[in-house]
């Protein structure tokens, strides 16, 4: 499991203490608004973890933000090559109204769903910018800045890719070469894909499909 960051002093309401002793050049202020921020939307284990640098608020915690903030967001894709892509995300979150980019390509992106990559970028700076977040230092998982683990997948992960395989919708030639890249996968590729895959299934897989350890070894 990720270790979870830590804030100076508890965080009333949340489920765990957190203290944010790695974010020192934050102010009081701005951990103030940071925890009102967590309690409002019931951050707990799962949506976020610590970057040596930032807060990583994970696609768990970002959904968990949207729907708490009622926020309405719709994309446009701006451009989609092979090896590159660009999405706008349009925000509206009460009166505030903002738009920002998601990109994807060879130089940003292990995963090769440039596509999806890129609308899971623009969907976090979005949500994270129109809650004010995004200027604090808080970025979503997918953001690149994390400085991404080159740790090669584990069994458990290359499993779970496997089963996803056998009840896919994808066509020969992309199960194909997803499964010659099983050997040389990373632990963030092997996240992607198995997302992709479970997007790509006969019958929909909910959270409650699998089991926690499966889960866990999912989110590497």
């Amino acid at each position: 499991m990720k270790t979870l960051p830590r804030f100076v002093g508890s965080v009333t309401g949340l489920h765990m203490t957190i203290n944010y002793q790695h974010l020192n050049q934050y102010t009081m202020t701005q951990l103030d608004f940071l925890r009102k921020i967590f309690k409002e939307n019931d951050l707990g284990e799962g949506d976020f973890f610590k970057h040596k640098h930032y807060t990583i608020i994970t696609r768990s915690g970002i959904e968990k933000i949207q729907y708490n903030q009622g926020i309405d967001i719709t994309f446009d894709v701006i451009k989609c090559e092979r090896d590159f892509c660009v999405v706008r995300a349009e925000g509206v979150h009460g009166v505030k109204h903002l738009q920002t980019f998601g990109s994807a390509s060879t130089d940003t992106s292990q995963s090769k769903y440039y596509m999806e990559m890129a609308e899971k970028r623009a969907l976090s700076r979005i949500v994270l910018k129109l809650v004010g977040l995004y200027e604090s230092g808080v970025f979503g998982e997918d953001e690149g800045v994390q400085d991404e683990k080159d740790e090669l997948a584990t069994v458990q992960q290359i499993a779970y890719i496997e089963g996803l395989l056998q009840t896919s919708l994808l066509d020969e030639n992309q199960m194909q070469e997803i499964e010659r890249g099983l050997e040389t996968m990373t632990e963030y590729q092997a996240k992607e894909t198995a997302e992709y895959l479970r997007d790509n299934q006969q019958e929909p897989i909910t959270q409650g499909n699998y089991s926690q350890t499966e889960a866990n070894n999912f989110k590497k």
